[in-house]
């Protein structure tokens, strides 16, 4: 990774000296810090940009106080609940277990789900020996995955949800719906380019075909792009005359 190489050039282990979160999806990156996970975070422009003017954002001012596996399982049920995927009476641990992240595994079979230290020394010990996507209600890819996240601030948790809404945009509103019905104080990431999705607003980035259509948000500057594609003239012909084709940038030799 570029950072780990940046921090050891300053003479920082990352190993050692700090802790560094994988389990967040590379799209979801920007909203996670917005929400308070981490004290830093490394992002690609204009993302970098856009998180420093908007000052960090919106932060609910509710706590969950006592949280619990069980609290939390019942919490996403609600989210599960508004997006009809509750439809065999299944528990909300069940629930859970069928469709989020597997915490690692095995992990939770050796945990109290009613006990609230077993729920904070979770939380606060998962970067160091926990596996996988933790949070994730919905397992997927990094385009598929959607995140609720737990965070603490102020003595008790509110939650960041998390995802792509070009992919999961409909299982993210629902479960947004779902959460605040319930008077879950929950932080919506990625809520701009959401409406936008929903609007028809959104742009496209078309790449090169020898690139992969996937984080290419660098490739267009002074533009908000989510969704990249390559672009085949005979697949897409009604879209020709709606494409802006940016202009190619001058390459000097220093």
């Amino acid at each position: 990774m570029t950072l780990e190489w940046i921090l050891r050039e300053y003479g920082i282990d990352p190993n050692k000296d700090l802790e560094i979160d994988t389990s967040i999806s590379f799209g979801a990156m920007s909203g996670s810090f917005i929400a308070g996970i981490g004290e830093f975070v490394s992002l690609f422009e204009p993302n970098a940009l856009e998180v420093e003017k908007e000052g960090y954002g919106y932060v609910p001012e509710e706590r969950i106080k006592g949280m619990t596996f069980n609290k939390y399982f019942q919490f996403a049920y609600y989210g599960y609940e508004a997006a009809n995927f509750t439809k065999f009476g299944e528990s909300p641990v069940e629930m859970f277990l069928a469709k989020g992240e597997d915490f690692g595994g095995s992990v939770l079979r050796d945990i109290d789900y009613n006990s609230v230290d077993d729920f904070n020394g979770y939380f606060e010990n998962q970067l160091g020996y926990y596996g996988g996507h933790p949070w994730g209600m919905l397992r997927g890819s990094s385009r598929t995955r959607v995140m609720f996240h737990p965070v603490y601030s102020d003595d008790g948790y509110y939650f960041w949800l998390g995802g792509n809404p070009t992919y999961m945009i409909f299982e993210i509103v629902r479960f947004y719906l779902g959460f605040k019905r319930n008077n879950i104080p929950v932080l919506l990431s990625n809520a701009e380019a959401c409406v936008k999705y929903l609007r028809e607003e959104d742009l496209v980035g078309f790449v090169k075909e020898t690139e992969m259509p996937i984080y290419c948000e660098s490739r267009f500057h002074g533009y908000k792009v989510h969704d990249f594609r390559h672009w085949y003239e005979d697949e897409y012909p009604q879209l020709k005359e709606m494409i802006e084709w940016l202009p190619l940038r001058k390459l000097e030799l220093i």
